[in-house]
């Protein structure tokens, strides 16, 4: 694992490309063209944009559980907890805010590999797309006004994140 967490998933694009060619899910489970905007996603660029937040979450998880104090455990024992009861009470809370930032972590990428894909070539829709069309055609107030539309849905995902957070770990200390 460790040797496929440093590479940028973008990076794994000619190998989905490769794998999925420009089948879409429809596609895939037989339904031909549906109509609907599952129509435009393609199996490779879900695969890239899993690729993209799956490290982040896994290694902050795998820091959380890690992280979790052995007097808890120790205590949570001594006092009759089975596994269940020691997970669900003691390893989830304590690793739930390492989590919580790999997932926010995670969303940001995937937000960045979502744009960053819609640019490479053979893409024909999305942010990333209309900003190297309009760059292309030297629209460059096209260009700004894409730019800043991902900034501003990159800033709200973001906030969204740290009000799930702040709900689901009250007990954690403010973040910066």
């Amino acid at each position: 694992m460790e040797v496929l967490r440093p590479l940028c998933p973008i990076a794994w694009l000619p190998f989905a490309i490769a794998v999925f060619k420009r089948e879409t899910l429809p596609q895939l489970l037989g339904m031909g063209y549906t109509r609907t905007v599952f129509d435009q996603v393609q199996l490779g660029m879900v695969f890239v944009i899993f690729v993209g937040g799956f490290f982040p979450i896994l290694t902050n998880t795998l820091d959380g559980v890690t992280g979790v104090r052995q007097n808890y455990l120790l205590l949570a024992r001594a006092l009759g907890a089975n596994r269940r009861q020691a997970f669900v009470h003691v390893y989830l809370p304590a690793a739930m805010p390492m989590i919580l930032t790999g997932l926010r972590q995670g969303l940001g990428l995937c937000w960045f590999v979502i744009i960053a894909a819609e640019m490479l070539p053979g893409a024909d829709s999305g942010i990333g797309y209309l900003l190297i069309y309009a760059s292309d055609n030297a629209a460059m107030d096209i260009v700004v006004a894409a730019m800043l539309i991902v900034g501003c849905i990159g800033a709200f995902l973001s906030f969204m994140m740290r009000r799930i957070m702040s709900g689901l770990v009250r007990w954690h200390g403010k973040e910066n």
